[in-house]
């Protein structure tokens, strides 16, 4: 795996376990966006479409696990502002997917 897939992974791991709530997600998601924003970032550089499209399907998948792991968790800690009904409604793994399209959006 091309190393700015790992050293993304790698900071995702340990910034997406450090979310307890709203206010922290918020902070993590500007974080990313800021990172984003900086062409010679890991992170500019992993959403680029370049290189090999397996690496980099495996790549996304894993980010699209732990931001889906982190939702859920969030959910069920009841740590979120979503009313009782419709966290319910909410799926993690839909959560991730649309995340990750905003931001390949963003880095685009």
């Amino acid at each position: 795996m091309k190393d700015h897939f790992a050293q993304v992974l790698a900071r995702e791991r340990a910034g997406l376990a450090a979310v307890t709530d709203g206010p922290t997600l918020a902070g993590w998601s500007r974080g990313v966006v800021d990172e984003l924003s900086a062409p010679q970032s890991p992170y500019a550089l992993a959403l680029r479409p370049t290189g090999e499209v397996t690496d980099r399907a495996d790549f996304l998948d894993r980010w699209r696990e732990l931001i889906a792991e982190t939702v859920d968790r969030l959910l069920r800690s009841g740590a979120t502002s979503a009313t009782a009904g419709a966290s319910g409604d909410i799926d993690g793994d839909r959560t991730a997917v649309l995340v990750l399209a905003a931001l390949h959006g963003e880095a685009s």
